[in-house]
């Protein structure tokens, strides 16, 4: 016996969404998880959960397992008396290196870096930010820098590493 289920399609209006939350989407055109195995009801931004359908074709099995996992989190996070721990490891752009050329506004996943046009310089928000490290690749200039993992940090930890 062969049983077919019809087409399923994300919602005409998904993209328009996802711009508005600043979340990604996949290839076709559901919305797309943090990371598969480590967040898989996650998203980019924090706070904004995707389950069932939302992330492509699912049962009803997965659908209940994604939203128990997505509940757990949010109410996680309601715990009286528990502080935001701010991410340690986050962007920093030197206002001495910067040349204003706005690369890594584009290349920002969580919309943390804006540009302050009387300096001429990006700014990054350090309590938004979560140390993707986009910016510092795209960098041209070098101004941006992740802060506990600088070059030389890296650089050390690979020569130890090698030993």
């Amino acid at each position: 016996m062969v049983i077919l289920s019809p087409a399923l399609q994300p919602s005409s209006d998904a993209s328009e969404l996802a711009k508005l939350m600043g979340i990604s989407q996949g290839d076709g055109g559901f919305f797309a998880e943090e990371h598969e195995k480590i967040n898989p009801v996650s998203t980019s931004i924090e706070g904004i959960y995707i389950v069932g359908c939302a992330q492509g074709p699912k049962n009803i099995a997965d659908t209940l397992v994604q939203s128990e996992a997505a509940s757990g989190r949010i109410l996680s996070s309601l715990i009286p008396g528990k502080k935001i721990e701010p991410e340690v490891k986050v962007s920093h752009i030197s206002e001495s290196f910067c040349i204003g050329c706005k690369t890594c506004i584009s290349v920002c996943s969580y919309g943390t870096i804006t540009f302050d046009e009387t300096r001429k310089i990006s700014i990054v928000n350090e309590v938004i930010c979560r140390g993707c490290g986009n910016c510092v690749a795209a960098c041209p200039s070098g101004a941006a820098v992740l802060k506990h993992s600088t070059f030389n940090q890296l650089y050390q930890e690979l020569m130890e590493a090698a030993q």
